[in-house]
């Protein structure tokens, strides 16, 4: 167990205990990215039923997150982190054994369980811990963590499947798992909520699942049946209503799921959204360059993994760098840093065309990833040392939902935009037939879609700028 005065090596394994988990959550997502095509074949299942094994994990981080969050200010954060990661680990095992799609997507839903338990909670434990000036750097080590997960996930992952089997994705998760487990049981010290009264917001928590759920199926069908169709309609209608008497329903309690007063403090406001927008960024180029590089440049699936690892490994690298900087000077101007190269690496990157270089392309999009490392930790760090020690976890929370709806929105809308792109002469805009589209036209979608993604990355620079700006007036 940590000692009383918290020192420096207990506090390492930690991080390494807390950054492990962190890192099969990530890599769990990047590597089964890449299986998609082969359990298409392995499982003889149709394209529409194998995108759900991706789809339920994140959609169940999304709607859970809240409650979660609640659950990690009432009960022991240790407590939550270990039932997560045991869950996380068990369902790793279970997908790996199973025989068809749709148990594997079931299976998915309880591995998203696990991984909103160990985010949220993880999270809350790294702020619990560390005081405000280490929270910084503490964080940054984490994120390190994450970026490695989703750059070396499809490398492995695509090794594993020439090797052996998709099943070995899954599996090779368990024991990572366990080792994780015996970390955690060691390192982390066990604190119970100072909260006196715990009342779970059990009926907010249905009414969120609801609306997060309606919000996420209408986004991920609108390119299937079309923005007015009446299903699409139907799922959007019913999210705006529930999201009103959600926010209704909580404003009426004493103890809800989600503090809405914490949305009067603008800086944390802004944060979030600044949060939520960079991460539509990443994940919709995440969705868009692998079909540049494979069907303009024609790269085997091996060389655009490498290529599309550099933006998470420049992220990895200097995340720990940004914690430090964070810690030293102002987090706001390390963050708008994070933001501006992000918006510098979206415009470089909108000029890629098909005679475009290796080092060229190395040239343009290291600053993408540079970005993406500078601005995750100390824009958590401010977040968390907003709030009150017994609002960490719904702090923790509200991170995790805004990452989580961002990604979900920027897929969604990056391949909306990708669609409208597309001149109406041709065809083929689904992922079957995207191969058959001519170069041109496909490095015409991909640049729109860039440009796009910059003028996003500026809005988030501004909303960061305001936060700044708010906070230094009320110096």
């Amino acid at each position: 167990m940590l000692t009383s005065h918290n020192s420096a090596r207990s506090k390492r394994w930690l991080i390494l205990a807390i950054g492990l988990g962190a890192w099969m959550i990530t890599f769990n997502i990047s590597s089964v990215n890449i299986a998609l095509p082969t359990l298409i074949e392995a499982l003889g299942a149709a394209f529409a039923t194998t995108q759900w094994v991706a789809l339920s994990y994140s959609l169940t981080m999304t709607v859970l997150v809240l409650g979660v969050a609640r659950l990690a200010d009432m009960y022991s954060k240790k407590q939550l982190y270990l039932t997560g990661i045991g869950l996380f680990t068990f369902s790793a095992f279970l997908c790996g054994s199973a025989l068809s799609v749709n148990w594997l997507v079931g299976f998915r839903f309880l591995q998203g369980l696990g991984a909103v338990l160990m985010t949220t909670s993880g999270i809350a434990i790294i702020a619990e811990t560390f005081p405000v000036e280490q929270r910084g750097r503490a964080l940054g080590v984490i994120i390190s963590f994450t970026s490695l997960g989703i750059a070396i996930g499809p490398l492995i992952g695509g090794s594993l499947i020439g090797w052996g089997s998709w099943r070995l994705i899954f599996w090779m998760n368990v024991p990572i798992g366990l080792i994780t487990i015996g970390l955690i049981r060691q390192v982390v010290p066990l604190r119970q909520s100072r909260q006196v009264t715990r009342q779970f917001d059990g009926l907010g928590t249905l009414i969120w699942i609801m609306t997060i759920g309606c919000l996420t199926l209408g986004m991920s069908q609108i390119q299937r049946w079309g923005l007015v169709d009446p299903r699409t309609l139907c799922l959007f209608i019913t999210a705006v209503i529930s999201f009103g008497l959600f926010l209704r329903f909580e404003a009426r309690l004493n103890q809800p799921m989600l503090d809405l007063r914490i949305f009067e403090d603008w800086p944390i406001s802004l944060s979030l959204l600044s949060h939520a927008l960079a991460f539509m960024v990443i994940s919709g180029s995440a969705l868009i360059l692998p079909f540049f590089l494979e069907f303009v440049k024609n790269y085997p699936p091996q060389q655009a993994g490498l290529l599309v690892a550099t933006s998470p490994l420049s992220a990895g690298l200097i995340s720990p760098v940004a914690g430090v900087l964070s810690d030293r000077y102002s987090p706001r101007l390390v963050t708008l840093a994070g933001f501006i190269s992000l918006t510098l690496g979206c415009l470089l990157v909108s000029t890629f065309d098909a005679q475009i270089t290796v080092l060229d392309y190395l040239i343009c999009y290291v600053p993408f990833g540079l970005g993406i490392g500078l601005f995750q930790s100390p824009n958590s760090s401010v977040i968390v040392s907003r709030v009150s020690r017994l609002r960490v976890g719904i702090a923790s929370g509200l991170l995790t939902l805004s990452r989580t709806l961002g990604q979900t929105i920027g897929i969604s809308l990056m391949g909306l935009l990708f669609a409208i792109s597309i001149p109406s002469g041709n065809h083929g805009t689904s992922p079957e037939q995207i191969s058959l589209l001519p170069p041109d036209t496909l490095i015409s979608a991909f640049q729109n879609i860039f440009r796009v993604e910059a003028t996003i990355m500026v809005c988030a620079a501004i909303a960061t700028g305001l936060a700044w700006a708010m906070e230094e007036s009320k110096v």
